[in-house]
């Protein structure tokens, strides 16, 4: 099953059991972290918003090499930087290093 965060939700968008799809808006509320946790995500697709709550997709399990962030904002904020080193634990150190020196991210993460 694939997994697609989006800011908003388009009409034609419908969840099935391929696709599921939760909005930025739905991630405050903590019986939507508890399904996202238990489940296992073939493929997730995030685009990344300051508007995502932190620690809300750092229980994502996902198979490997299954995670896509299709969008990130072009204004790197600590908020954004947190979210990304929620969905890449392994990268954090370069992610903050590309944070601090002023780096693409795209770079970084392969948007």
């Amino acid at each position: 099953m694939t997994l697609h965060i989006v800011k908003e939700r388009d009409p034609s968008d419908e969840n099935t059991l391929e696709n599921f799809y939760i909005t930025h808006k739905m991630l405050e509320m903590p019986s939507v972290h508890l399904f996202l946790a238990a489940n296992k995500w073939d493929q997730v697709e995030v685009d990344i918003d300051n508007v995502i709550p932190r620690c809300a997709l750092q229980f994502l399990k996902v198979q490997d090499n299954a995670l896509k962030v299709t969008s990130i904002p072009t204004d790197i904020t600590p908020h954004t930087v947190s979210l990304l080193t929620e969905l890449y634990p392994e990268r954090a150190g370069e992610i903050r290093s590309a944070y601090m020196l002023g780096k693409d991210m795209k770079e970084v993460i392969n948007v």
